[in-house]
């Protein structure tokens, strides 16, 4: 299947395995867990896709027009390129639920970030579960010229040491075709395996490509090495929907609460107002009021019990 071990890290590494749309999760995490990225093939309808772009269509030229006014510096840019547009996506389109939740990647994320936490109170012994919860949602547009991405690992912010577990899944959507030619995903397999102190860019030899058609999705592990690639085309614009993940007890890097108005997450079902963060990463990390904080988005008044 194309996945390597600890001893192969000095190897030529392979290219990134593709998998089907019915791949059973167990697959796909022992891939994950190995290489640290997985392409699962036409995961989703790709008029899905297009609807999103239209839903996203206006904030993209809002976005353009709020850039041409700001001044160096201005807004924290992630390390993307200077060609490189990008917008939040939750609370802006509806149809992009369909991939927050789409239930292969949240079956992939309980398996590889939800975490059991035996523990006392009193006399009685409870076993309760953090669930996974979104980081941050973006939707990126690679325009012709731009140029690659630096080498990084996307659980930065968490302040995760590697080599050591996972906090963190990152799911890439091609909203486009995704070809190297336009920018397609680099990433070093294996790289999450490597210490904090390796370099990856003394190891730039050793970058595959990850090619996507519409539909398709990458999903890599936090501490892998990875960057959006160069686009060297002079008329393709590569679209991508990018969701970040991560456990739920670390905090998110984008701030959903503040994000999203209220109005809006109340209309989404408690699936999704949960994976964006209004729940209890149990034994009680968020609580509101001593309750669920999906309390305060039917009455501030209210609280529910929330232990265990």
């Amino acid at each position: 299947m194309g996945s390597i071990q600890q001893s192969d890290i000095d190897s030529p590494l392979p290219q990134i395995v593709r998998v089907g749309n019915t791949a059973s999760t167990e697959e796909i995490i022992k891939i994950l867990s190995a290489d640290g990225a997985v392409i699962i093939e036409d995961l989703v309808d790709p008029e899905i896709l297009r609807q999103i772009e239209s839903e996203l269509k206006a904030d993209f030229e809002a976005a353009e027009v709020e850039k041409a006014t700001q001044k160096e510096g201005g807004g924290f840019q992630l390390g993307f390129p200077k060609l490189t547009e990008r917008i939040e996506i939750m609370g802006r389109s509806e149809t992009s639920d369909k991939l927050l939740m789409h239930p292969t990647v949240v079956s992939v994320l309980d398996g590889m970030l939800a975490e059991k936490f035996p523990v006392y109170f009193g006399k009685q012994l409870y076993h309760p579960v953090s669930k996974p919860q979104l980081a941050a949602a973006l939707a990126i547009r690679c325009k012709p010229g731009n140029p690659a991405q630096g080498l990084h690992r996307d659980d930065t912010f968490n302040h995760t040491i590697h080599p050591g577990p996972e906090s963190q899944v990152t799911a890439i959507w091609a909203g486009s075709k995704s070809t190297i030619e336009n920018g397609a995903t680099e990433a070093i397999p294996g790289s999450h395996l490597w210490g904090i102190n390796k370099d990856p860019n003394e190891h730039r030899d050793r970058i595959v490509y990850a090619p996507l058609n519409v539909g398709s999705v990458l999903l890599v592990v936090g501490g892998l090495y990875h960057a959006g690639g160069a686009n060297n085309t002079t008329d393709e614009t590569r679209t991508i929907y990018t969701f970040f993940y991560n456990k739920g007890y670390l905090r998110q890097e984008e701030n959903q609460y503040l994000n999203i108005p209220r109005e809006v997450m109340r209309s989404k079902s408690v699936e999704i107002q949960e994976m964006l963060g209004y729940t209890v990463s149990k034994p009680g990390a968020g609580y509101y009021k001593g309750g669920d904080p999906k309390a305060w988005l039917r009455n501030p008044d209210l609280a529910t019990q929330f232990m265990y």
